[in-house]
C-alpha cells in the first residue's frame, strides 16, 4: 500500500488470518495519521473500532442497506482535520445489487479517505470491484 509516503486511497488484501490483517490497517492507518500530524498520544490511544475515523463493516453485517448506510456515511463532514478510513470485510461475498451499490462510492472516494477491502477469496471478488 504505501510507496515513500504515498497511499493508494483502496487496498484489496487477501486472506489471511483477520488478526494480521487488523494490524496491518492499523499500521497503515496510523502511519497516514502520523504524516497528517495527529499528536502521538491520540495515535497511541487510535484502536481497530468503529470512530468518527474508522468505519468497519463485518462480512456478517453485509446487507444492500447497510452498504448504502456505510457508504453515506462518508457523505458527512469529518468531526476532525484528520483522513477517514474504512474497512469492508468478505468483499469476496458481495452479490452484483451490493457490489453496483457500492462501486460509484469505491471508484469516488471523497478527499482523505482510505479504504482496507478485505477477501477470503480475492478471485471471487466481482471484476466491476
Amino acid at each position: 500500500m504505501a510507496k515513500k509516503d504515498h497511499f493508494f486511497h483502496l487496498s484489496l488484501l487477501p486472506a489471511a488470518k483477520k488478526d494480521t490483517h487488523i494490524s496491518y490497517i492499523l499500521s497503515q492507518i496510523k502511519t497516514i495519521l502520523k504524516q497528517e500530524g495527529m499528536p502521538d498520544a491520540e495515535l497511541n490511544a487510535f484502536e481497530f473500532k468503529p470512530s468518527c475515523n474508522l468505519f468497519i463493516l463485518n462480512k456478517e453485517e453485509i446487507t444492500k442497506e447497510a452498504l448504502l448506510d456505510f457508504t453515506n456515511t462518508f457523505n458527512y463532514t469529518s468531526l476532525n482535520q484528520y483522513s477517514r478510513f474504512f474497512v469492508l470485510f468478505g468483499v469476496d461475498l458481495l452479490n452484483t445489487a451490493q457490489a453496483s451499490s457500492l462501486l460509484k462510492f469505491l471508484e469516488e472516494p471523497k478527499t482523505s479517505t482510505y479504504g482496507f477491502l478485505v477477501s477470503d477469496n480475492p478471485d471471487a471478488v466481482l471484476d466491476t470491484i
